[in-house]
């Protein structure tokens, strides 16, 4: 071994993922996500080494396209699972190489031949219909994603939803606070069971009766409530409306049973002068877990594992989505 090979350093870097489900208006609607997976990774094993890509342009406007490079790198029989990345280029502003020893910044030289691409990865479980996808705040999207695999079909499109994390309604609800303005976003599993409720708000029910009735999987409601014009009279929207949401996410914000339904998104504002809208929810359900990074690389073993770590360690959270 050359000195120079014994002194590269390991250093460990933040892998943090989040978690989505594809987007499905009506469920009489068959799910195609695992079909186009599954055609781009035959795809790609013509391509043979790993390095090798399908570059792909997304129009954004008449005259200016998002530059993309494809590629799935593997599919695990065991775990029925794709593994590869999407990257996108930048061609502007790039980072520069700062050297230690000689306290010198320079800048990062490219052919015109080249260009320096952000990569997002990704591990897809066919069998859950989840998507784990690396967060970089300067790469691809899910949405890239979803392009780059649907392309070239005429009649479908396709969307990944975001996996909320499951959390307990905020004290802005208990407090029997006149409520202005709200907007929830819900979704109901794919196996779901009107019957199997234990609704007792009227709201709840009307929501879920009408999700149900009319095939849907995800709603989203946006309530601006009224102003009253009497002194002493409670205005802005009823406490029967905000009873029916703290009863949803008292009893569905935490997932016991595939047939529940999901509240996915939650924000409240109160009234009064001043006051901030409320998150009733957390964010996105996301996970974080380090990797080793060699001369600022990491292996894709490891960024593999990353992401299937993430997968398992929130499995109880992403079981009831599983097809």
């Amino acid at each position: 071994m050359t000195n120079s090979a014994s002194t590269i350093k390991t250093k460990q870097k933040n892998v943090t993922a989040s978690f989505y489900i594809s987007g499905q208006e009506k469920k009489s609607i068959r799910l195609k996500t695992a079909q186009y997976f599954k055609e781009a990774y035959s795809k790609h094993q013509k391509l043979g080494c790993v390095t090798k890509i399908e570059p792909i342009k997304r129009p954004l406007s008449i005259d200016t396209n998002r530059d993309l490079n494809f590629r799935i790198i593997s599919h695990d029989s065991k775990e029925k699972s794709y593994f590869g990345y999407i990257s996108v280029a930048r061609d502007t502003f790039l980072p520069s190489m700062y050297n230690k020893k000689d306290n010198a910044e320079t800048d990062i030289q490219l052919h015109d031949d080249q260009s320096a691409y952000e990569r997002s990865y990704f591990l897809y479980f066919e069998e859950y219909d989840i998507l784990v996808f690396n967060n970089n705040r300067l790469g691809p999207r899910p949405d890239d994603l979803a392009y780059v695999l649907t392309r070239s079909s005429d009649d479908y499109e396709l969307s990944f939803d975001a996996i909320w994390n499951q959390k307990a309604l905020q004290d802005v609800l208990k407090k029997g606070e006149a409520i202005k303005k709200c907007s929830v976003t819900i979704a109901l599993p794919r196996n779901f069971k009107e019957s199997q409720l234990d609704l007792e708000s009227p709201f709840s029910e009307t929501i879920v009766k009408l999700m149900s009735d009319n095939g849907m999987s995800k709603l989203k409601l946006d309530f601006w409530g009224r102003a009253s014009n009497k002194k002493n009279t409670l205005g802005y929207l009823s406490h029967e409306i905000s009873e029916g949401i703290k009863e949803f996410i008292d009893k569905y914000g935490s997932k016991l049973k595939a047939t529940d339904p999901q509240i996915k998104k939650a924000e409240l504002q109160p009234a009064g002068v001043g006051l901030k809208p409320e998150n009733l929810l957390s964010q996105e359900l996301k996970y974080t877990t380090k990797v080793n990074v060699v001369r600022g690389y990491p292996a894709l073993k490891d960024v593999k594992w990353a992401l299937m770590s993430a997968f398992k360690s929130n499995i109880g959270t992403l079981t009831p989505y599983k097809l």
